[in-house]
Order: C-alpha cells, then sequence, then structure tokens
C-alpha cells in the first residue's frame, strides 16, 4: 500500500508484505539533472527471515532487468 507520496521530494514509500516476507519497504525517489534528465532510485527494506538473502537477491535481479528494460525501451545504452 502506498504510505506517502512527497511532491515536493519527488519521492513515494510503500508499505508491503505477504506471505514469507514481513516487511518490503519501498521508497522510489526521482532526482532532476541537468537537461531532460535524471535519476531514478529504489531503496528497499526487506525482511523475510531466514529467506531475507534470497528475496534480496530476487529484489535485485528484478530491479536491473527492470531498469535494463526501461533503458532499452527508450533507446538509452546501458550502464
Amino acid at each position: 500500500a502506498i504510505r506517502s507520496i512527497d511532491d515536493a521530494r519527488r519521492e513515494l514509500l510503500s508499505n508491503e508484505s505477504g506471505g514469507m516476507v514481513r516487511v518490503w519497504n519501498h521508497l522510489i525517489r526521482v532526482e532532476p539533472m541537468e537537461g531532460q534528465r535524471c535519476r531514478y532510485t529504489d531503496d528497499l527494506e526487506i525482511e523475510a527471515g531466514l529467506l531475507t538473502p534470497l528475496v534480496w537477491l530476487y529484489a535485485h535481479l528484478f530491479y536491473r532487468y527492470r531498469q535494463r528494460r526501461w533503458r532499452s525501451w527508450l533507446g538509452i545504452a546501458p550502464q
């Protein structure tokens, strides 16, 4: 569920959970840069007991894949 949206700071915070994941707090931040560029950042807080490392790995791979796909759609070279 979305917990807060801060237009001035360009941040969205959601609190999720379910199944083996007790906590999945997701902070999305968009920072303006020079020209028509921006920096998009995903920060996650994950708690899943002993499975936390596996859930972290899943999240890491998922968000890397998503960023690569977005860059491809926008015609931006991979970093």
